[in-house]
């Protein structure tokens, strides 16, 4: 089995943690978006760079849903549904990671609902016009949570933001430059 089949599986691990080998992990169809819903330590063997989870263009790479859930140390890229592209945090903490080459209508790089980011980098995320008139967030979505000691450079968004929307929640020493909205110019 792949390190993404022992992931699919409701009792991956029971001592809490899955340490994934160096490769790229890709989905094999719309359904197997990786889930994170209970307390689990999450790692790469090798960090970002070697170990890549690819949604493949085929859904969204990874949903986090747990207070107590740690993700670390992947690259996450090729994610692309009608509304987020790369990840979505509700719970939990995302450290360690570059969230690349995402795409969608609404929200290509991420979404934080809840939760802390950090030591991560949002780049090359791309959105379209979603065909409401509202666009979309090319890096990340964020609602809510922690965002810090973080990246979010050259994202692009055709209508809306191209690099980061804050509705709430708190951002600390960050770097967010080089992100473009196609139709009036940089943000």
């Amino acid at each position: 089995q792949t390190a993404l089949d022992v992931l699919l599986l409701p009792d991956a691990d029971t001592r809490g943690v899955v340490t994934v080998a160096p490769g790229t992990y890709a989905h094999r169809n719309a359904v197997s978006t990786i889930q994170v819903t209970r307390k689990i330590l999450l790692k790469s063997d090798s960090g970002p760079v070697q170990t890549i989870l690819d949604g493949a263009l085929r859904g969204l790479v990874l949903n986090v849903n747990h207070p107590d859930a740690l993700v670390a140390g992947f690259g996450i890229t090729r994610g692309i549904t009608t509304e987020i592209g790369g990840f979505s945090l509700y719970a939990g903490t995302l450290t360690n990671c570059v969230v690349f080459n995402n795409g969608n209508a609404y929200y290509a790089g991420g979404v934080l609902n809840n939760g802390t980011i950090t030591h991560c980098a949002f780049t090359q995320n791309k959105t379209a016009d979603g065909g409401h008139g509202g666009g979309g967030r090319g890096g990340l979505l964020m609602i809510n949570g922690t965002l810090q000691h973080s990246w979010i450079t050259n994202n692009t968004d055709v209508t809306c933001v191209g690099g980061l929307e804050v509705r709430g929640g708190s951002v600390r020493d960050c770097l967010i430059a080089n992100n473009i909205q196609t139709r009036n110019g940089n943000n």
